[in-house]
């Protein structure tokens, strides 16, 4: 009997580390996929990159064109983007709507060039993505994650990632259109804060506003900008909102959001299911029709 007892008690040991084997492996195939992509990077020959004119495309105006794009995730058979066409043009604001998991990240991930396209092309400026070089694509482009990365280090630092040659007087023109000078100005020691790696000393809306600080303190005419209004309360989404959308009128703007204000706002709307456009146009076009568009917004309400 006391074998018994001693045989389960070392079984049920064993059993919590075996059921989490398959959770990490699939973690650690999957890093190996992130990692096999970003040393792709790091290695990219820059005699592989095609040349615009006597030079690379050093600045862009901002027109972007999807042409019949497919991708898909590498080891997965079935395409997380199928045949996607749309074009925008310099300083239009689109928004791209859908469920989760319908492949909105996705879009930014390869206008990132962090995956090649599988077919079809992407065009800035009517010149093919892949002909770019990487480091002016990332120069040009301005990018507000959902989650935001914040480094232990100042909050003027923090900031100053989006421009580095930046002066005060911008650092705080930013930083009061994206609704944070305040909160900063309250701070003992205002703009010379330290905060914590992961921003663990300040809240997620705060958080939030000193990364669109820093996407407006960087001088470029694409910003992808994914679920911007979360962690903020009303009144300041509101703000932020008529910052990116009105203020912030030159730039070329593509958002991710399930907030219906910003698809209000925008200059048209996307929405997508399964990888797969379902209608185009604008906001008040698509929610007066009686399609998917309409009932999805209505399903947020309920």
């Amino acid at each position: 009997k006391n074998d018994i007892i001693l045989f389960l008690n070392y079984m049920n040991q064993i059993y919590t580390p075996l059921s989490w084997v398959g959770f990490y492996f699939r973690i650690i195939q999957n890093s190996f996929l992130e990692l096999d992509n970003l040393i792709n990077i790091l290695l990219e020959n820059q005699q592989n990159f095609k040349r615009h004119g006597n030079g690379l495309l050093d600045n862009f105006k901002g027109k972007i064109e999807f042409r019949n794009v497919y991708f898909k995730y590498p080891l997965c058979r079935k395409y997380a983007l199928n045949n996607l066409s749309f074009l925008i043009e310099k300083g239009q604001k689109l928004c791209i709507v859908g469920p989760s998991g319908c492949g909105k990240s996705t879009i930014f991930k390869i206008l990132l060039k962090h995956y090649d396209i599988s077919k079809g092309k992407i065009l800035i400026d009517g010149i093919d993505i892949q002909k770019i070089d990487h480091k002016v694509l990332l120069r040009n482009i301005s990018v507000i994650p959902q989650e935001c990365g914040i480094f232990n280090n100042t909050i003027r630092h923090n900031i100053m990632y989006g421009n580095i040659r930046s002066d005060s007087y911008h650092l705080q023109k930013s930083a009061q259109r994206a609704q944070a000078h305040d909160f900063i100005m309250d701070l003992e020691n205002e703009y010379n804060t330290i905060l914590s790696r992961g921003g663990l000393n300040i809240s997620g809306g705060e958080k939030k506003r000193i990364c669109i600080a820093r996407s407006l303190l960087k001088s470029c005419n694409i910003r992808l900008i994914d679920e911007v209004t979360s962690f903020l309360d009303d009144t300041r989404a509101i703000e932020v909102i008529k910052t990116l959308i009105e203020v912030d009128k030159d730039s070329t703007s593509i958002f991710i959001s399930h907030r219906i204000e910003i698809a209000q706002k925008c200059d048209f709307v996307i929405f997508i299911i399964d990888g797969t456009i379902q209608c185009i146009g604008s906001h008040n076009d698509l929610i007066s029709a009686d399609n998917k568009y309409t009932k999805f917004w209505n399903t947020i309400k309920d």
